[in-house]
Protein backbone atom coordinates (compact mmCIF):
# COMPACT_ATOMS: atom_id res chain seq x y z
CA UNK A 1 0.00 0.00 0.00
CA UNK A 2 1.46 3.17 -0.76
CA UNK A 3 0.03 6.57 0.64
CA UNK A 4 -0.28 9.34 -2.20
CA UNK A 5 -1.81 12.07 0.59
CA UNK A 6 1.47 14.10 1.44
CA UNK A 7 -0.76 16.70 3.81
CA UNK A 8 -0.57 15.87 7.36
CA UNK A 9 -3.00 16.29 9.73
CA UNK A 10 -1.43 19.46 11.31
CA UNK A 11 -1.91 21.33 7.81
CA UNK A 12 -5.20 20.26 7.28
CA UNK A 13 -6.30 21.60 10.70
CA UNK A 14 -4.71 24.69 10.18
CA UNK A 15 -6.06 25.09 7.21
CA UNK A 16 -9.59 24.53 8.23
CA UNK A 17 -8.51 27.08 11.11
CA UNK A 18 -7.49 29.84 8.76
CA UNK A 19 -10.50 29.70 6.46
CA UNK A 20 -12.96 29.55 9.52
CA UNK A 21 -10.96 33.09 10.91
CA UNK A 22 -11.54 34.22 7.44
CA UNK A 23 -15.05 33.81 7.61
CA UNK A 24 -15.98 34.75 10.47
CA UNK A 25 -13.62 37.93 10.67
CA UNK A 26 -14.03 39.19 6.79
CA UNK A 27 -18.13 40.27 7.29
CA UNK A 28 -17.12 42.20 10.41
CA UNK A 29 -14.24 44.30 8.51
CA UNK A 30 -16.44 44.46 5.31
CA UNK A 31 -19.95 46.08 7.28
CA UNK A 32 -17.92 47.82 9.44
CA UNK A 33 -16.86 50.60 8.18
CA UNK A 34 -18.16 52.58 5.01
CA UNK A 35 -16.70 54.43 2.48
CA UNK A 36 -16.00 57.67 3.94
CA UNK A 37 -14.07 55.66 7.06
CA UNK A 38 -16.41 56.07 9.84
CA UNK A 39 -18.27 53.83 11.95
CA UNK A 40 -22.55 53.76 11.32
CA UNK A 41 -24.52 55.64 8.80
CA UNK A 42 -25.44 58.19 12.22
CA UNK A 43 -21.96 58.86 13.74
CA UNK A 44 -20.64 59.20 16.90
CA UNK A 45 -23.41 60.39 19.76
CA UNK A 46 -22.49 62.33 23.12
CA UNK A 47 -23.63 59.79 25.68
CA UNK A 48 -23.65 62.68 28.42
CA UNK A 49 -26.30 63.96 26.84
CA UNK A 50 -28.49 60.75 26.25
CA UNK A 51 -28.92 59.91 30.00
CA UNK A 52 -30.54 61.66 32.25
CA UNK A 53 -28.85 63.08 35.43
CA UNK A 54 -29.51 62.59 38.99
CA UNK A 55 -31.78 63.85 41.15
CA UNK A 56 -33.88 60.92 39.63
CA UNK A 57 -37.10 60.75 40.20
CA UNK A 58 -38.49 59.07 43.45
CA UNK A 59 -39.00 55.69 43.41
CA UNK A 60 -41.69 53.82 44.46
Amino acid sequence: MSNDNNMSRRKAIGGMGAILATAVVSPAIGSGLDNSGSYGASGLEDPTSKYVKPPFKEQT
